[in-house]
């Protein structure tokens, strides 16, 4: 299930978040601190082709596909949202063969608890009700000291169909997933210092699909991202349609095609290799083709054949300059249109340069000097050359 909160405070009634061409969504509208002091029937379900999450009949009738019980939670402190009952009543899915008993103690054991809620439906069977968030699943039991823990729920509350017709049969239970896997953790007693009280909407960066979308501060809090500091996001631009050509798309013109074996690291019949200079990065490659290609699409079938070997061979040697934490591998062809794949080493131990940021790290950190930068480059060619091809002296390639 993906979901674009990544924290207790991203489930509190005043926070939305938008998908382009969509309303706002909230996914809670009350969230209190209580205990469970009853554990009650509710109803049972039977799906038909009109409504195949199902229609309401009694608790204990046969052939169900899910069926539900109603916690009676006794409202301790009023978190986020308003109720104006000491209690409140939350209904939750169960499977058709649990029985009430075993669900009575598995809640009544939970002790204090954290409970995001959202109203059910306005057509319900009892509108008055609420899920809990997270499609049931969330479930934060308080220590004493303030702590929170989230966990599984014992239960499911509610089943997802796999598809928005009305025809579909399919309706699957949504997965246990609680939060823990969903960084960063909190403490509930920090969330409410923080958050709970904040009367203003808060509406995050719209998105154009259900995954997570993140604010500045979490990117900029993430030990990968380079920069620090009051950062701002840019407006997206309207399309640039047709986009304006990429340099070296004529085979006559491309400098790639027309630069000499000895321009390159190491080179063979079909393959040459360029060096990235100046880097800040020791044995940073590209391998090129050597006839004029622009994409994985034209080049032939034998050429393609090559393409998984050589890519290993590349690994392989730039693994052997040493001290290497992982290779990069990269594809982008908005530039030059020549093709030609990066491969990047990140530094053994550097883990603010791993990920998808480590080539933003290259207009920020000072570029080696020729003779830092060259020696792990010949590594590389000589460890290349010894499964076949030429490695060439620096002389032509460094600059």
């Amino acid at each position: 299930m993906l979901v674009p909160y990544h924290d207790l405070e991203g489930l509190l009634p005043n926070v939305s978040y938008q998908a382009k061409g969509f309303p706002p969504v909230r996914y809670t509208t009350l969230v209190v601190r209580g205990t469970v002091n009853d554990v009650s029937a509710g109803y049972g379900y039977v799906s038909t082709r009109e409504d195949p999450d199902g229609v309401p009949t009694a608790f204990d009738a046969p052939d169900l596909e899910w069926k539900t019980i109603v916690l009676t939670v006794h409202v301790d402190e009023i978190l986020a949202g308003s109720t104006g009952e000491p209690t409140v009543q939350i209904r939750v899915g169960i499977n058709p063969d649990d029985s009430i008993e075993q669900m009575r103690a598995a809640y009544l054991s939970l002790g204090s608890l954290v409970l995001p809620l959202e109203h059910v439906p306005p057509d319900s069977v009892d509108p008055s009700q609420y899920w809990i968030a997270h499609q049931g699943s969330l479930l934060i039991t308080v220590d004493g000291n303030g702590g929170s823990t989230c966990r599984h729920s014992p239960t499911r509350t509610r089943p997802r169909c796999s598809a928005t017709s009305k025809r579909s049969r399919t309706c699957v239970w949504p997965p246990r997933r609680s939060l823990e896997s969903s960084p960063p953790s909190a403490r509930v007693s920090q969330v409410r210092s923080a958050r709970w009280s904040d009367a203003g909407l808060v509406v995050l960066t719209p998105s154009d699909n259900d995954g997570a979308v993140l604010t500045i501060e979490e990117i900029v809090a993430q030990e990968i991202f380079p920069f620090t500091g009051d950062l701002h996001v840019k407006p997206l631009e309207p399309p640039v349609i047709p986009e304006p050509p990429r340099h070296d798309t004529d085979p006559a013109e491309c400098a790639s095609c027309s630069r000499p074996d000895s321009g390159f690291i190491w080179t063979d019949e079909r393959w040459r290799m360029q060096a990235m200079l100046p880097t800040p990065v020791p044995g940073v490659v590209l391998l090129n083709t050597r006839a004029h290609h622009d994409s994985f699409t034209d080049m032939t079938t034998e050429l393609l054949g090559e393409v998984g070997p050589m890519i290993a061979r590349m690994e392989r040697a730039v693994e052997s300059i040493g001290e290497v934490g992982r290779v990069h591998l990269n594809r982008w062809g908005d530039g030059g249109a020549h093709f030609h794949l990066w491969f990047i080493p990140r530094p053994l131990g550097a883990l603010q340069l791993r990920g998808s940021c480590l080539p933003m790290w290259f207009d920020v950190l000072p570029d080696l000097d020729d003779q830092a930068a060259e020696a792990p480059l010949r590594r590389i060619a000589r460890a290349l050359s010894t499964e076949g091809g030429t490695a060439h002296p620096s002389s032509g390639w460094l600059r």
